[in-house]
């Protein structure tokens, strides 16, 4: 059985694209994709539906994968972003990920695209548990185990906001 991966494709070439699906598709994955090539097709994408992975080139005529890196930040969605492009040098790689591109990778050597998407969504799935954990050990240190209520914390950690408050005011 595959697994099923949602990927969206900020790629100019629907050659490349499809060189792109055809390798995750050998990697026992069924994708689910959408390829953008523009900033306002980018922008949309993200704000219409949830992506396991985003795979970008970095030189486009539309615009460039810097300008995709940013937008994806501002909209800060917690999934992986993988350069997979021919136009960047070991140097640039780097760069991109010290700005939170979480890796990246030439197309001539596509190979590596399945282990880096396996690490990837594993790291990403690992964030999601520990922030899901995080809340939940917010949730019972604020609240009563049995009740579920409010507990004593919480209300001494609420009237010391509403005294600042009224002391600001």
């Amino acid at each position: 059985m595959s697994k099923l991966i949602r990927a969206l494709l900020i790629e100019d070439s629907d050659e490349d694209a499809q060189l792109i699906v055809r390798e995750i598709r050998q990697g026992g994955y069924t994708i689910e994709y959408q390829r953008v090539e523009t900033i306002a097709a980018l922008s949309n994408a993200l704000s219409q539906k949830t992506w396991d992975i985003i795979l970008a080139e970095y030189k486009m005529p539309q615009f460039n994968g810097t300008d995709a890196l940013r937008l994806f930040k501002r909209v800060a969605l917690d999934c992986p972003f993988v350069f997979v492009s021919r136009a960047m040098s070991e140097e640039t790689g780097v760069a991109t990920m010290e700005k939170g591109a979480h890796d990246y990778l030439m197309k001539g050597n596509i190979r590596r695209l399945l282990p880096v998407i396996d690490r990837e969504l594993q790291q990403a799935e690992i964030r999601r548990l520990e922030k899901g954990a995080h809340e939940r050990l917010q949730h019972l240190a604020s609240h009563d185990l049995t009740t579920d209520l409010p507990n004593y914390s919480l209300f001494s950690e609420r009237v010391a906001e509403a005294i600042l408050s009224a002391q600001r005011e």
